[in-house]
Parts: structure tokens; C-alpha cells; sequence
């Protein structure tokens, strides 16, 4: 996974909390202010993951959680960021799917999930994993 990915889509995923959480619930550890001001400068905020994030194949097919699966990335990038860039005709910057943001293929109004819907596209999911953006 990219470094750039947002951390909640990340956590989201794997169906995981935070590591402190984690080592907190292992060892039995008490609340200390450390902690406590440890989760309010690093809230997993999931508030903000859009209802199409968990529309996606990677999480409602669970199949790549397999071992040695051999698509795994082309499932885990894709739902992570989507390869929206790859299809949308706005090449300037921008995190997510707006209003203004048009399939290249198709022409029609394209979401963030774009290259899974565009009947048009030239590029598979396996390509665009393989790509570096």
C-alpha cells in the first residue's frame, strides 16, 4: 500500500484498531494521559469514509485475504484509491470524485470506483496496479 493512503481506509481494510489499542487490550495496560493524548491527536476519523468504500469488491469479496493470493494488490489498491486519476478528464489534482469530474471514455459523470464502471475503458485493474502515480 502506498504511504499515501488515508490511514481510516487503511484500517478499514484490514478490519483492525489502532496499534496502541492493540498493545493497550494485550498487556492490560491502564489509561494514562500519554494515551489519552495519543487518541486526540490521532483519531481514526470514519466518518469521512464515503458508503462506496465498503460498496467495493475488496471488501465484499473476501477471497484476497487468503494466503499467497495472487492479485492482492490489484484488490487492496483499488479499493484505496480507485485509479480514479486514470479516467477522469480533470488532470489537475484532486482527492476525491467531484461533480465536475467526467469519465474520458465514456464521457459520463465518473465516481472515485470509475475504471470498475466505465464499459469503455482501455485499462484492466491488474494494469492499473501496476501502475506508479
Amino acid at each position: 500500500m502506498s504511504k499515501f493512503n488515508w490511514s481510516r481506509n487503511i484500517y478499514e481494510l484490514v478490519d483492525t484498531d489502532l496499534f496502541v489499542s492493540d498493545l493497550k487490550e494485550k498487556f492490560s495496560l491502564s489509561e494514562s494521559n500519554s494515551c489519552e493524548n495519543f487518541y486526540e491527536a490521532k483519531p481514526v476519523n470514519k466518518t469521512n469514509i464515503r458508503d462506496l468504500f465498503y460498496e467495493q469488491m475488496a471488501l465484499t469479496n473476501v477471497q484476497w485475504q487468503q494466503p499467497c493470493f495472487a492479485d492482492r494488490n490489484v484488490f487492496t489498491r483499488f479499493l484505496c484509491h480507485g485509479y480514479h486519476y486514470l479516467l477522469c478528464k480533470n488532470k489537475t489534482f484532486h482527492k476525491e470524485a467531484d461533480a465536475t469530474c467526467h469519465c474520458q471514455y465514456c464521457r459520463l459523470q465518473c465516481s472515485q470506483y470509475q475504471i470498475q464502471d466505465c464499459k469503455i475503458r482501455s485499462i484492466s485493474l491488474r494494469e492499473a496496479a501496476k501502475m506508479r502515480f
